[in-house]
């Protein structure tokens, strides 16, 4: 499947290659003590050591079966709260 456009203004078409080429980055793992800052909240909160790999697994699974999206932070808070 595609999408083709027979027309286009070159002000959409700059907007759907900024779109493209942000959708195509690769994706970037980042590990404990990253802190690359975020342009609009500063820099991110390092990633817990996960200590009790099964507690982070049952933590994820609970919080999947209320919601659909886990945002980083979100992430790192449900991790720190499932490690002892």
């Amino acid at each position: 499947m595609g999408i083709a456009f027979e027309e286009i203004s070159e002000e959409n078409a700059a907007h759907l290659k900024y779109l493209l080429a942000s959708l195509s980055r690769p994706p970037v793992i980042m590990g404990p003590g990253a802190t690359s800052p975020h342009p609009t909240t500063g820099p991110m909160e390092a990633v817990p050591a996960i200590t009790h790999p099964e507690a982070a697994m049952r933590a994820l699974i609970e919080f999947f079966e209320i919601h659909q999206i886990l945002m980083r932070d979100d992430f790192v808070k449900l991790l720190k709260k499932s490690q002892p």
